[in-house]
């Protein structure tokens, strides 16, 4: 019995996790991916400008050393935003057979909250 209760709370735990609405997002575009600085740009400020994020990652980065100042900012970052949004084409009134594009944006962040990079990408 105890076996199968902690089976269904991590059945519902992994399902509210999986689930994730998505929220429309301000301004999502290449032009809101521009104006993101490394180095410069905070995470109050790509809040401010993309608006609250569909997706955020915490991880533990990597100590900065002469052999890891190579790596992408994947590995060096502290959390990392993603956001995305579709085309209209996916829409209801679309061609049958078409598929959505979605343009994404991934910005990391280092510890104190600062931008490392910001990645954008255009999935047809």
């Amino acid at each position: 019995m105890k076996r199968l209760l902690l089976c269904t709370m991590f059945v519902a735990a992994l399902l509210l996790i999986a689930y994730h609405p998505v929220y429309p997002t301000k301004k999502l575009g290449p032009a809101a991916a521009a104006a993101i600085r490394k180095g410069k740009t905070t995470r109050y400020q790509v809040k401010a400008l993309l608006g609250t994020p569909q997706f955020v990652e915490r991880q533990v980065p990597l100590r900065r050393t002469p052999e890891t100042e190579s790596l992408p900012a994947k590995y060096l970052a502290s959390e990392q935003w993603t956001y995305w949004t579709y085309s209209r084409h996916g829409s209801a009134t679309a061609k049958p057979g078409v598929k959505p594009a979605r343009f994404f944006i991934v910005v990391f962040f280092d510890a104190q909250g600062t931008v490392l990079d910001c990645e954008t990408e255009l999935e047809d």
